[in-house]
């Protein structure tokens, strides 16, 4: 059975795209061509039962095998290799680890950690500029969530619960302990070869090979020169939502160059959402995050 042995769990919105694509230059890693099939974390989309959110490829077990069909050609000479997808909902839905473990008990996971309060910007950005989030302004967004779970929408407007990371990765680490590796955005961005490398030699595989990490792929952005309440903005998020997939991408990117949180509001945020969070999660990593308080 063609099935992956390397996970990239997410989070949505740190980097996963770019890391994805980094990994996929290694003549021992193949990815998927497909990223985000969803299949592991679809029940859970699926029983939310209000507004659904991203669309899944892979909605049963064939269909998800289907995507690492040939695999098998890497695999045949029985040197060190890894074969991949990257779904950054599995991170966040709770029946994923367990389908994980009973389907790819062995598998590598690689889990990508954004600055909680810029990962939920950059979720909202994204509902906005897919035509989503009718709520123009983020912090009204944000103070809409609870409200919004209750009536069982779907994780894509989870900004705040999405970025609480420390118990998402308990619920991994109790299925795949040691064989979890967590990265975060940052340092991707700043050493994107180093941090391949990392991942090169967690994989077990050659960890000089020298990836290029150019190009950062898929970066958020709001409407260029227009307000975010402007009605023009909302006609063209309708717009951009109704163009087909193949070309949505070049529409989007002209439409909407890369938009960053402003540092006070990232701090007010972090303050008001985030704080007991983050120490939980650095508890947990035994890691220095007190970058993401500034």
């Amino acid at each position: 059975m063609p099935r992956p042995d390397l996970l990239i769990i997410g989070a949505q919105k740190a980097g996963t795209t770019s890391l994805h694509r980094y990994l996929g230059q290694h003549p021992r890693i193949l990815m998927s061509r497909v990223k985000e099939p969803g299949y592991l974390s679809w029940p859970d989309e699926q029983d939310c039962g209000g507004p659904a959110g991203e669309p899944v490829v892979a909605r049963d077990l064939a269909k998800w095998e289907e995507i690492f069909e040939g695999c098998e050609e890497m695999r045949a000479d029985g040197a060190p290799c890894a074969v991949g997808e990257s779904t950054t909902a599995y991170l966040y839905a709770r029946g994923a680890p367990t389908r994980a473990h009973e389907l790819v008990p062995d598998a590598r996971i690689v889990v990508l950690l954004r600055q909680p309060a810029e990962r939920a910007f950059s979720n909202w950005l994204h509902a906005r500029r897919e035509g989503r989030e009718p709520i123009s302004d983020f912090r009204s967004a944000l103070g809409a969530e609870s409200g919004r779970i209750g009536s069982n929408w779907g994780p894509m407007w989870h900004y705040v619960r999405k970025s609480q990371y420390a118990g998402q990765l308990r619920r991994w680490a109790a299925r795949f302990g040691d064989q979890m590796l967590v990265l975060t955005t940052d340092e991707l961005a700043s050493d994107g070869v180093a941090t391949c490398q990392r991942v090169f030699a967690f994989l077990g595989l050659d960890a000089t090979f020298s990836p290029d990490c150019s190009r950062r792929w898929n970066a958020g952005g709001a409407p260029r020169g227009i307000k975010i309440e402007s009605k023009l903005q909302r006609g063209l998020i309708a717009f951009g939502a109704r163009i087909p997939p193949a070309y949505r991408r070049q529409v989007r990117d002209a439409l909407f160059p890369r938009v960053e949180l402003d540092a006070a509001t990232r701090r007010e945020l972090t303050k008001q959402y985030f704080l007991d969070d983050i120490a939980r999660t650095s508890e947990f990593l035994d890691r220095d995050l007190s970058a993401w308080l500034h």
